[in-house]
């Protein structure tokens, strides 16, 4: 056998196994990309439901603390009533003061 064929073999087993570790490597990047969206999902739906509950926490400290106004005379009951209907449209919902 030539030498130079021995070379060509050489070379030739080792771009089979760089073209199936590059199989491997994209098996992998699949796995990590799938996991990741998984992860930014699971994240976004966390975020939200914390949101949430802060806002409608808000929401409610504010009607209490409406409502000892009410009770102590300091507003009348027609504008906490007003102050209440005003918070509830949805063009309110997500301002900040």
């Amino acid at each position: 056998m030539h030498p130079f064929h021995s070379v060509l073999d050489q070379a030739g087993a080792l771009l089979a196994q760089a073209s199936s570790s590059m199989a491997i490597e994209e098996e992998h990047l699949k796995a990590i990309v799938i996991i990741g969206g998984f992860g930014i999902a699971f994240v976004a739906i966390i975020t939200n439901a914390v949101r949430s509950t802060v806002a409608t926490r808000a929401r409610e400290q504010s009607r209490r603390e409406i409502a000892a106004y009410v009770a102590e005379g300091s507003i009348s009951p027609d504008d906490a009533a007003r102050l209440l209907a005003d918070g509830d449209k949805p063009s309110c919902r997500g301002k900040r003061a």
